[in-house]
């Protein structure tokens, strides 16, 4: 029997989300598939899937056995990979889960980079601003942006971003005199609903909290989009540095209120806790840092 062979079979099916999508990935078909994650749970004498007739999900002990598979085939693939020349390209497949507006102004700004030092190496970049179950979806990183839930992932913080109150200069010019927060109440506002605190809005002026819960005439689920709804004079906006970045620097934003200062927000990495990263992850996170 192909142990191995049995691990990258259940990998397979615990990333792509069901048996179908491994089989047409391995050249397999459903029924082999199939067969083979069933071997696997006689030979572990365990249950890693949870099968009901429209779909599949990972248990709790399957989901243990995913985190060390990864890092046994990891280990496998690098023993054949050992040359000589010292070539450390990566190989295999890197799946990412990131907020839409974060991975399209800034990720993407270093990722090409990277797989360039890695050409080997395939990766899928899934772009969510919701959060998602890492080990059920199969993504070995996500990426994620401000106050953290507990879990059992592991956190490493690899950026800090400023959120900033901006508007277009001729909605300035039309609400003129904006002096105080408390105003947001009443003006128009652009509201990115991806932030948990909503249209409830918190700045620090002078060492103190000041906060409002603003008018939100626009309610929209992308700091992309709330960018340009600003920019197109809809109302002011929260946004975190990276989405305002390209609108300020063309002058079709300006800030607003700038003696209100936001907290700054930590950047993080989620991963997986297992005892240690894949070569791959760690890679990456050397890279983005």
């Amino acid at each position: 029997m192909n142990q191995l062979g049995l691990f990258r079979t259940f990998i397979a099916v615990v990333e792509l989300g069901s048996f179908t999508a491994a089989a047409r990935h391995l050249g397999k078909t459903k029924s082999i598939v199939s067969k083979q994650v069933a071997q696997l749970e006689v030979l572990l004498n365990i249950c890693l899937f949870n099968r009901t007739t429209r779909a599949i999900h990972i248990t709790e002990q399957g989901s243990h056995v995913y985190q060390h598979a990864l890092v046994i085939i990891e280990q496998v693939d690098s023993l054949f990979q050992l040359n000589p020349t010292g070539n450390d390209s990566l190989t295999g497949r890197l799946r990412i889960s990131a907020p839409h507006t974060f991975a399209e102004t800034t990720l993407m700004a270093t990722l090409p980079s990277f797989m360039k030092l890695h050409p080997k190496l395939k990766i899928e970049l899934v772009l969510n601003d919701h959060y998602v179950d890492l080990i059920a979806a199969g993504f070995d990183l996500a990426f994620r942006i401000g106050r953290l839930d507990d879990s059992n992932l592991i956190a490493r913080k690899i950026g800090l971003c400023q959120q900033m109150l901006v508007a277009s200069p001729a909605f300035i010019d039309r609400h003129a005199p904006i002096e105080k927060l408390s105003q947001l109440a009443d003006l128009p506002c652009v509201v990115d609903t991806n932030r948990r605190e909503g249209s409830k809005w918190a700045l620090l002026i002078n060492g103190h909290t000041e906060q409002v819960r603003v008018n939100a005439q626009l309610e929209v689920n992308s700091a992309a989009a709330a960018a340009m709804a600003a920019a197109s004079g809809i109302g002011i906006a929260l946004l975190p540095d990276f989405a305002a970045a390209p609108f300020l620097e063309s002058d079709t934003l300006t800030v607003v209120l700038p003696q209100y200062q936001s907290p700054l927000l930590g950047i993080y990495a989620i991963y997986p806790h297992r005892d240690y990263l894949t070569k791959k992850v760690t890679a990456l996170l050397e890279h983005l840092a």
